[in-house]
Formats: structure tokens, C-alpha cells, sequence
């Protein structure tokens, strides 16, 4: 009886191991993918700034982004109507 509980416990603590080391090597996946992602991010960011800075600044880009959503709110408007 003691035996029986003893390997139970043993393969339990192996499926746990393989399961630890499973989600070890997803987790350093997850981590890479991160690491790229941000590498992209900060790029689209300075890529975003540079945009801005070309195009009159923040105050032209805000105008820009405000006339858009008019626009579409327009756009709208003429659908459902």
C-alpha cells in the first residue's frame, strides 16, 4: 500500500516536471516573441514620430485625426440615413 502511494506520488511529480519543463520552453518562445515585438514597436513608434514631425506636428495631426473622424461620423450618417 505504501509502495502504491509512493509511485503515485512519483509519477505525479514526473507529469509535473514534464509539464514545468513544457511550459519553461513555451514561456522562452513567448519571451523571444516579445523581444521581437518590441523591437517592431519602437521602430512603428519613431516611424509614427517621425510622420508627425513631417506633417506639421502634433497640433496638424490631431487636426488631421479630428477631420477623419468627422468624415466617418458623416459617412455614417448618410448610410443609416
Amino acid at each position: 500500500m505504501l509502495s502504491q502511494t509512493v509511485n503515485a506520488i512519483g509519477n505525479v511529480s514526473k507529469d509535473m516536471h514534464t509539464k514545468l519543463k513544457e511550459q519553461g520552453r513555451k514561456l522562452e518562445r513567448l519571451d523571444e516573441d516579445m523581444d521581437e515585438l518590441d523591437g517592431t514597436f519602437l521602430a512603428q513608434n519613431e516611424q509614427l514620430k517621425r510622420v508627425i514631425k513631417e506633417s506639421g506636428g502634433m497640433k496638424m495631426f490631431c487636426f488631421m485625426v479630428a477631420l477623419c473622424g468627422i468624415a466617418f461620423f458623416l459617412f455614417l450618417l448618410v448610410i443609416y440615413t
